[in-house]
């Protein structure tokens, strides 16, 4: 949730708590004088009012850490942050939440960094990032999202077991398509219907994916850096 509509929420409730403290207290005074009640009871009547205020008080105070808990970020993360625990252990790493940006581990156990990252907030993405510039610009993609005309930077090199390759010099990276444990990473990877794309380029080796499920999150990383660690080796 944004900043902006937590606050107006915070502001609203304690407009709602100062209503309930106070109108039960202020309505007990205005009975107790219209009434003629002597000091006694007047004071019996406010403190009765008090108590009611205190009781509202108390239940939105309730209600608000309800709504909090509901709203907390890191409760949406949790099944993500559980899928992740284990891969993350895998390299050394503990998970981390972030409810800015999502949660995941880092990792220099490949030597290059390694960010995982998973963002679980709409539209969300899961993203394997590899410190590793390439030298030759490369798109792998899905055939079926490998539909859009060339340009300057990403022309069609050809396709390969249902994954198309684009490069910026397609003479140059011809090569690419005949690596057969790149193919058989890349198609086990792709194999997931949410994998988008995988970039290499100067700036560095980037696979995007739609959010995943989160029993799905270890092929994904599994099947990610394996293509990353070939690409390096290749395109480095």
């Amino acid at each position: 949730m944004k900043p902006a509509s937590t606050a107006l929420l915070m502001v609203i409730g304690v407009v709602f708590v100062a209503l309930g403290f106070l109108s039960p207290s202020v309505q007990a005074l205005a009975e107790g004088y219209e009434l003629g009640l002597p000091e006694g009871l007047l004071g019996l009547r406010i403190i009765q009012g008090l108590g009611y205020g205190l009781g509202g008080l108390a239940l939105v105070l309730a209600f608000s850490g309800f709504v909090a808990m509901l709203m907390d970020p890191s409760e949406q993360y949790l099944p993500y942050a559980e899928a992740l625990m284990p891969l993350a252990a895998e390299h050394g790493r503990d998970v981390e939440i972030d409810g800015k940006n999502g949660v995941g581990f880092v990792s220099m156990a490949e030597g290059p960094r390694v960010e995982i990252l998973v963002q679980p907030f709409a539209p969300g993405m899961c993203t394997i990032w590899m410190d590793s510039p390439g030298r030759q610009r490369l798109l792998f993609m899905p055939m079926r999202d490998d539909t859009h005309a060339d340009d300057p930077d990403w022309r069609r090199v050809g396709a390969r077991d249902g994954w198309a390759l684009r490069a910026e010099l397609p003479s140059a990276a011809r090569g690419f398509l005949e690596e057969g444990a790149l193919a058989k990473d890349l198609s086990q990877l792709l194999a997931l219907p949410q994998v988008r794309a995988i970039r290499h380029d100067p700036l560095g080796l980037e696979i995007i994916s739609e959010l995943l499920p989160p029993q799905d999150l270890r092929l994904f990383v599994h099947a990610g850096l394996n293509v990353a660690r070939r690409l390096r080796r290749l395109n480095a």
